[in-house]
């Protein structure tokens, strides 16, 4: 391995979570560059409604017009927190696969849509040697609407 050539092993891991919880702050904050930043262009992503275990997808967008979109979809919500949590990843050579898991929150007046999301997702190198998710399965587990407690209030 050369100096040039990129890093392998736990530094791919260790890029792999990073472009993960970048795809959460961009959803989060509505930021449609770096949403697009995180997906080569021509990556597909498929949303699966719960218990996510289906093979036939909701909705799938392919490419970066379509997966900007999310911003827009997204954006019915006053506020939303993508908590990333466990994530486990298999590098081989300039690609990658990798399950990570999420919890999603999603506030709209005084209701709190909570998801618990896993993401099934390939990543491969872009030619700068960056990593970028290729296609992502959206597996949307469960879906709970919990109240918004009043401010002051502790929700009992």
């Amino acid at each position: 391995m050369s100096a040039s050539d990129p890093p392998r092993g736990p530094d791919s891991t260790d890029a792999l979570q990073s472009l993960c919880l970048r795809y959460a702050s961009a959803v989060d904050t509505r930021d449609r560059g770096m949403l697009l930043g995180v997906f080569a262009p021509d990556a597909l992503v498929r949303v699966f409604e719960p218990p996510g275990d289906g093979v036939a997808a909701a909705r799938v967008m392919r490419g970066h017009d379509e997966i900007g979109e999310i911003v827009r979809r997204i954006a019915v919500y006053e506020r939303t927190s993508h908590l990333v949590g466990a994530g486990s990843f298999r590098v081989e050579g300039d690609g990658a696969t990798g399950v990570v898991h999420c919890t999603a929150h999603h506030v709209e007046g005084r209701v709190d849509q909570v998801m618990r999301v896993r993401y099934d997702d390939r990543y491969g190198r872009d030619a700068g040697g960056e990593w970028r998710i290729r296609a992502r399965d959206v597996r949307i587990l469960s879906r709970d609407d919990r109240p918004v407690p009043l401010p002051g209030h502790s929700g009992d």
